[in-house]
């Protein structure tokens, strides 16, 4: 059977900056003590180079989280499950399509009380769908008498977001029709192609946007070369269950 030809479609993808804080503590809902943590690493990647690289890039979980290093392994989590694998996939789908990417970095002014009842872990981390409640203004879903209340650069924030959300549903291109919103005296908010002249572009939605270029290239460099594979962490994440 002959098989149809890709369609070739921009595509725009994003994480926000401490993806897998929560899924680290699911998979460890206890504190994860220093020993175990290199056990979790060769679980991983196993006991050969790969582990070695892992290592030497990120170094050993500083002293002070010798009891716990749920947060350190919380950013190799980020950059392996989500950041690293994305870019390293845009890129080749930037060889033949449009690719924008965006990276959401901004601590919400009501965090806690989004996060604290299901995710106290995410107190102070821009976790997994952090970006929701920015985008969709879902405040208004909570009762009057305890909405919590967007700061103003939130508000520009909010409306950055879903002119470019708008801009690529309509267009293929986040960056029309509609102009990107920005506080007065901010310069304009243009989003390039993810691979342009050679580098690796990245929109950073904050307070306020702008943009990041080769985001966390150096780690994410070495985690090409070790290779994604989600059975090894799906296999590490039960044993520690």
């Amino acid at each position: 059977m002959r098989q149809s030809p890709a369609l070739q479609v921009p595509i725009m993808v994003g994480t926000v900056t401490n993806e897998s804080v929560q899924f680290v503590w699911e998979a460890s809902p206890k504190a994860l003590p220093r020993i175990e943590y290199d056990l979790f690493i060769d679980e991983i990647f196993g006991l050969g180079n790969n582990s070695k690289a892992v290592i030497d890039l990120y170094g050993h979980p500083p002293k002070s989280q010798a009891k716990d290093v749920r947060d350190f392994l919380s950013v190799l989590g980020t950059d392996y499950i989500f950041t690293c694998p994305n870019h390293y996939v845009m890129q080749g789908y930037a060889k033949s399509t449009p690719v924008y990417n965006y990276l959401f970095d901004h601590l919400n002014s009501f965090n806690k009380f989004m996060q604290h009842d299901w995710y106290p872990e995410c107190d102070d981390w821009i976790c997994h769908g952090s970006e929701i409640p920015i985008l969709f203004s879902s405040e208004y879903f909570v009762n009057a008498s305890m909405r919590p209340v967007l700061t103003p650069g939130e508000i520009i924030l909010s409306a950055q977001m879903k002119a470019l959300w708008s801009n690529f549903a309509r267009s293929g291109n986040p960056n029309s029709p509609a102009v990107i919103p920005v506080a007065a005296g901010d310069p304009a908010l243009v989003v390039p192609l993810f691979t342009a002249n050679g580098v690796r572009n990245s929109l950073n939605l904050s307070v306020p946007s702008g943009m990041v270029v080769n985001y966390r290239q150096h780690y994410c460099a070495v985690l090409d070369k070790v290779g994604y594979n989600l059975d090894r962490v799906s296999l590490a994440a039960a044993s520690q269950v």
